[in-house]
């Protein structure tokens, strides 16, 4: 069975942390299957460049004006069975000309939920890519969610006529760790956080940011946060970090580090320095950075939102709490790990026990692929 990803991003590369990681790991399990072949089509802002990368053929393109083209040369060189194609981004939107090979719309997040959920008066999208990401709602034949939340918040916007499939997008291919950092060893009694996203207003970082100055000042309670993830714009500022170093932390630097983008394995091996992931969105579709932090026993302190409050349960791996402009209620979950150490590890040891059982790769990939032969076959 030949397989055919159409994304805006594939590894190697630091683009898209959750999304290229879940594309990265779901291709390599599937290529590792018998009989499966693999092939990549995403967005470079180099060279056009193909290369193969673990037994997938990867075809990087700066834009999508022939992947109508490529996608009949790649399909006469070995017969394409079935298309997974991003809902994000324009990338891909013209392959649905192709009427001889099925294509299954994968639901991340659109442009226009991010929109719907920041303060500017100007989009941070253009127009047309918007438009474009509705047109494949409407043209796919094929839609998969990773839950019903995700589901309600795409019908507000487009009229979804496609067969829509709930199936979870977990495909966590590093290996499940306890902590081994002893609380004793943190002497100061410092709560180190760590935050893994775009900065940006859907992401609720501002909030996020109040929280942490919140515990340390008016709480007395000693905090870092170190944040993972790329800046976007923001009206008047040179960025997003720009506009919360002028408006919110001011002379707070010392509590926050930005560390800008890294690869994603390079990402793995630093959960085990913190004691805790922090996910504030206002919207999540899945919340894959939750699953790996929780794999590599980390405890989380997520809001009530999306896939997100599937993940976490509430007093057993993590907090929950309903997002709002009020970072005080963010702010005293935080301050429960460290007046109590202990549930960094409780919380931490019962995640990672909980992504074991019941989002297991394996089980999951098989479950795609049984979905992968009833569309081909209905097709």
């Amino acid at each position: 069975m030949h397989i055919c990803f159409i994304y805006p991003f594939f590894p190697p590369g630091v683009e898209g942390f959750g999304i290229s990681a879940f594309i990265s790991n779901f291709c390599r399990l599937l290529s590792e299957q018998k009989d499966f072949q693999v092939s990549v089509i995403c967005r470079t802002n180099k060279k056009d460049k193909d290369e193969i990368i673990d037994k997938i053929r990867v075809y990087r393109r700066q834009n999508d004006r022939g992947i109508k083209e490529l996608v009949k040369r790649i399909n006469h060189q070995k017969r394409i069975d079935l298309i997974d194609l991003a809902d994000f981004s324009s990338f891909g939107v013209k392959i649905f000309g192709l009427k001889k090979i099925p294509v299954i719309l994968r639901c991340h997040t659109p442009s226009w939920i991010i929109d719907k959920y920041c303060s500017h008066k100007k989009p941070i999208f253009n127009w047309n890519e918007r438009r474009l990401e509705l047109r494949k709602y409407k043209l796919a034949k094929y839609i998969v969610f990773s839950n019903k939340d995700a589901i309600r918040e795409i019908k507000r916007d487009v009229k979804i006529g496609g067969r829509i499939k709930i199936l979870s997008f977990n495909m966590f291919k590093y290996q499940y760790k306890k902590r081994k950092r002893n609380i004793k060893e943190n002497k100061d009694n410092e709560l180190k956080l760590i935050y893994v996203g775009r900065l940006e207003e859907l992401k609720n970082v501002e909030i996020l940011i109040k929280a942490v100055i919140f515990v340390d000042q008016e709480l007395g309670m000693k905090i870092n946060l170190t944040l993972f993830g790329p800046d976007t714009s923001y009206q008047g500022y040179f960025g997003y970090q720009n506009y919360l170093d002028k408006t919110v932390i001011k002379k707070n630097s010392k509590l926050f580090k930005f560390k800008g983008m890294i690869e994603n394995n390079q990402l793995i091996k630093l959960y085990k320095y913190f004691d805790l992931l922090v996910m504030p969105s206002k919207y999540e579709s899945m919340g894959y950075a939750v699953i790996e932090a929780m794999a590599q026993g980390l405890a989380v302190v997520a809001s009530k939102v999306g896939g997100l409050k599937r993940l976490v349960d509430n007093g057993k791996t993590g907090y929950l709490y309903w997002p709002s402009d009020d970072y005080k209620e963010l702010a005293q979950k935080l301050a429960k790990f460290v007046k109590n150490p202990k549930l960094i590890r409780r919380f931490g040891e019962a995640g990672t026990e909980k992504i074991k059982k019941n989002l297991n790769s394996f089980k999951i990939l098989n479950e795609n692929i049984a979905y992968y032969k009833k569309v081909i076959q209905d097709y």
